[in-house]
């Protein structure tokens, strides 16, 4: 997820400041050209046994939704507001990303602590919850919102880092 992300903002910032491309045409591109990364490291964590499906194809369904709603706000919002609200949605990711690679051991004790197992009503609650504002996340702001999902599937499923980590691919798919 971080090389996804490193890449995902490079793009972005190079498309942006390098050919002076607005940035809604920026976001677009870097997010189609990410479908491949994503649909590749799915197929790669389904054969590791790290994809749950019918977590991730809720919670990716719901985050099509979502993605819609934020793609329809993010068309009319100008270009220097939205790029505003994406350096603190990045800045915000950034900072989850930190505790996913560099503070597991802290991450991990945070979510033994707060961890649920969502079952029946609750699972699709969760779920589509999940996905509905990650999604909102990603068509508004243009970013995968990698972290924020990974987070939200170990707190609201108690899910390990790897299977948070696979099963966001299929999400983010």
């Amino acid at each position: 997820p971080y090389y996804w992300f490193r890449w995902g903002r490079f793009k972005d910032s190079r498309f942006r400041f390098s050919f002076g491309v607005p940035i809604h045409t920026a976001l677009g591109v870097a997010l189609a050209a990410m479908s491949f990364t994503m649909l590749s490291g799915a197929v790669s964590h389904f054969r590791e046994g790290d994809v749950l499906l019918r977590l991730g194809l809720t919670t990716g369904g719901a985050g099509m939704l979502g993605a819609f709603a934020g793609a329809r706000i993010s068309d009319a919002l100008p270009g220097d507001i939205l790029s505003k609200m994406t350096a603190a949605l990045m800045l915000a990711s950034s900072v989850l990303l930190y505790f996913i690679l560099f503070r597991k051991d802290m991450l991990d004790s945070f979510v033994a602590k707060h961890a649920s197992k969502a079952e029946g009503a609750s699972f699709y609650a969760h779920a589509l919850t999940i996905g509905v504002v990650t999604g909102f996340l990603s068509g508004a702001f243009g970013i995968g919102a990698t972290a924020f999902i990974q987070i939200s599937l170990m707190l609201f499923f108690g899910v390990s880092l790897y299977h948070a980590i696979g099963t966001t691919m299929l999400v983010i798919l």
